[in-house]
């Protein structure tokens, strides 16, 4: 018999997980095949662990996210955030100085 451990369902998990359908929190007793994949995708994490800061969203991804779900739902896109001017140099081509007309 395949020896199998307790799992906790995490944010990260779609609808199913090793074919189950689930939602956040559910607890699921899966074999090492069955939970291989989801653990490796933060799907799933032993019970009583916590999910690993590797798997936590950044801003880009949270703002890809809430537009793909507008996609999905056929919504109004969210707003892009506001990109930050990085301090150009004149010799930078991003620069204003640097684009200037080369006229002979």
């Amino acid at each position: 018999m395949t020896a199998t451990k307790t799992y906790t369902v995490t944010e990260r998990a779609g609808k199913r997980v090793a074919g189950r359908i689930v939602k956040a929190q559910d607890v699921l007793t899966l074999t090492p095949d069955e939970a291989a994949y989801h653990l490796a995708a933060g799907e799933i994490v032993a019970k009583g662990d916590t999910l690993d800061k590797a798997y936590t969203t950044s801003r880009i991804g949270e703002t890809l996210n809430a537009a793909a779900r507008a996609f999905r739902d056929r919504a109004a896109a969210p707003a892009a955030p506001a990109i930050e001017a990085k301090d150009a140099t004149p010799g930078d081509p991003a620069s204003p100085a640097a684009k200037t007309d080369k006229k002979s």
